[in-house]
């Protein structure tokens, strides 16, 4: 679990000021399953847990391939944020800002470079990263049936094992 951002609100009214917050957080396993949250409250304690039960109700799961590498880079958009994220060789490690470093750590994503173009405003580049890993997950699976071939998900396989049936012929 990782709190990314805290935003503090004033609103004045007649009777003087009332105060709010709103939190931003992160959470994840690191071997694929992550999600992201929003909450907001008149405490910062309140607001950080309806982010953590914001980010645990809309986890999604992410199909890593055995190394904790996805099986392709993406470009994301959300609003005037674009995130590019780039795959590198296997053993170079990450290429990240410290703010990206945690959502990587959170999904467990190896051997990448992500940029981010446009506005950084926070909740944006925290929504185009998910959306992009999300749709990452979802393309193979859409691919594969869109060639009327069936889906298997990579963590369930032993790669060597289907290589060698192939190899065989069979």
């Amino acid at each position: 679990n990782e709190l990314l951002h805290v935003g503090r609100h004033v609103k004045v009214t007649g009777g003087g000021r009332v105060q709010s917050f709103s939190a931003l957080t992160v959470v994840g396993n690191g071997r694929g399953t992550a999600g992201f949250g929003y909450g907001k409250g008149a405490t910062v304690a309140i607001a950080t847990r309806a982010a953590l039960r914001d980010a645990e109700k809309h986890a999604i799961s992410v199909p890593l391939l055995p190394s904790g590498r996805l099986v392709h880079g993406f470009r994301a958009a959300q609003d005037g944020t674009h995130v590019i994220l780039t795959l590198r060789r296997p053993g170079t490690g990450r290429r990240v800002g410290p703010f990206m470093s945690v959502l990587c750590d959170a999904v467990g994503l190896q051997d990448v470079a992500v940029k981010t173009l446009g506005s950084r405003n926070v909740k944006n580049t925290v929504r185009a990263f998910f959306k992009g890993v999300f749709e990452n997950a979802t393309s193979a699976r859409l691919h594969a049936e869109k060639l009327g071939r069936r889906y298997v998900a990579l963590d369930n396989v032993d790669v060597r094992r289907v290589a060698a049936a192939a190899d065989a012929g069979g």
